[in-house]
């Protein structure tokens, strides 16, 4: 099962998230207490925590001055409640697709855009972008199948999300969904290759090495 500490582990996307520090960007609707460009406290945002998170967690909006001082520690509660455990992450089969999933619930639209891909995996979910116990089955059952297929539907539908956006953010979205959560190989995972190395970088380096070590060998038996 997957874990929280594991989510937001040193390496992981989360981790640099929280690690990122403070901005107040005008253009990014998320440092706005409203949640919309110029409707509210322009407060910003702090540890990927969007001014509007932090108001409706602490009851009131946030000024600039609060976000600012916001605490590690008080940022990972709000990771842990607000999108841990409403993902029922620890009861997810597989950690790839639990950070995959808490990641997108915080950075938008993740829940709805995974039960459009596990229907697509043939499923009968209602979008409703809460994870319960039909779809948390839904999850389970096809991770049972499949890693590699599910985490490759679900990155389709959050690319298709991102590109529907209009948001001066959206290249930065699609560059950190392919340098955190690329496309999976069902071949290299019914080879048994661990799904936290099931990724295009590594699966070209482990063909590298094979081809390094047949070149070798070959040249080996040519010297004898």
């Amino acid at each position: 099962m997957a874990s929280f500490e594991e989510w937001v582990k040193p390496g992981k996307r989360r981790y640099r998230r929280i690690k990122a520090g403070y901005q107040n960007h005008p253009q990014d609707p998320g440092n706005y207490t409203g949640g919309k460009i110029g409707v509210g406290i322009q407060a910003g945002t702090n540890m990927s925590i969007a001014a509007p998170t932090l108001s409706n967690w602490r009851g009131h909006p946030v000024t600039a001055a609060e976000m600012q001082t916001l605490t590690e520690q008080e940022a990972l509660q709000i990771y842990r409640q607000n999108y841990w455990n409403k993902i029922l992450g620890t009861q997810i089969k597989s950690q790839t697709i639990a950070d995959f999933l808490a990641d997108m619930k915080s950075s938008g639209g993740g829940v709805k855009n995974m039960q459009r891909a596990l229907n697509d995996l043939g499923e009968s979910l209602a979008i409703d972008g809460v994870v319960g116990p039909l779809t948390l089955g839904a999850i389970n059952r096809q991770i049972d199948k499949s890693v590699a297929r599910l985490n490759n539907a679900f990155r389709k539908r959050q690319i298709e999300y991102y590109n529907s956006k209009q948001s001066f953010a959206k290249s930065v979205w699609l560059k950190s969904l392919d340098k955190d959560y690329p496309a999976m190989s069902e071949t290299a995972e019914k080879a048994g290759l661990p799904e936290e190395y099931n990724n295009k970088t590594w699966i070209i380096l482990g063909i590298g090495l094979g081809l390094l070590l047949l070149i070798l060998l070959g040249w080996m038996l040519l010297k004898k």
